[in-house]
This record gives C-alpha cells, structure tokens and sequence, in this order.
C-alpha cells in the first residue's frame, strides 16, 4: 500500500530529519519493523505574493506587498531592463519600500523573503518583476 505524510509543524529554512517504520498487528500485539534510514527535508520558503507598485512622485515609486507569516524580512531588487541587470537596493522587515533614488523614469522590481536559520540565512525565489513609470 501506499502512505504519505504532512508535517504541518515546520519552518521555513528549518532541517528536520524523518524515519519512517513499519509495523503489523499479530494476535493483538504491536510488532514493529526496521526503521528506514533518517530523510532530510529543508522546507522553502514562499514566494513572495502579490507585489504592487506605484509612482508616489516624479521621484519616487512605492511598492508593497503581501506578508509571509515565515519571513523575517524582505531584499528589494530593482533594474532598468525586464529581463536583467537587478541589483539590491534595500532589506527591510515591512511589507512596503519607498524608491526614493530613481535614475530613469521606468524601474523593474523583484523581491524575495529570507530567514535567518542556524545553517545560515535562506531566501525565497524572486517574485514576478513588475514596472512603473514615474
């Protein structure tokens, strides 16, 4: 037969480690089997949702976006071009980042999430790039 099994308990950027046993009831009693050798599962985090972007003024473009309840801060990316040339611009734990350094009048924007964990700090994937033009 065939089982699965959803730990609903876990942490982003967390190792958890799984066994898994077989077992079989004989006359009532309990007779378990080998245990498998230990899995290692490192769950990822999300990728950041729902990001928006507006022009604030001639100077200035906000973007806000929807909080993962895992993270513990967000990178803001920023480029002149869709497809390239992203750079960080800023970290912060907000759900919202004012650009208030605008080099050209349209900017192309990504984000991810990140945790901090004891194996180091691990990110999200970037989310989907979105423009505005002051």
């Amino acid at each position: 037969t065939k089982a699965s099994y959803t730990d609903k308990e876990v942490a982003a950027g967390n190792q958890y480690f799984y066994k898994v046993m077989s077992y079989r009831i004989l006359n009532g009693d309990y007779l378990p089997g080998d245990a498998s050798e230990p899995v290692m599962a490192v769950p990822k985090l999300s990728r950041t949702s729902a990001l928006k972007c507006k022009s604030v003024s001639a100077k200035s473009q906000k973007l806000t976006w929807k909080k993962d309840g895992q993270a513990a801060g967000y990178e803001i990316y920023c480029s002149r071009k869709k497809g390239s040339g992203y750079k960080k611009i800023a970290a912060t734990k907000k759900t919202s980042y004012t650009n208030k350094k605008l080099p050209t009048k349209t900017m192309y924007y990504k984000i991810r999430s990140y945790v901090k964990t004891s194996a180091g700090t691990k990110s999200s994937k970037y989310s989907s790039a979105v423009s505005v033009r002051s």
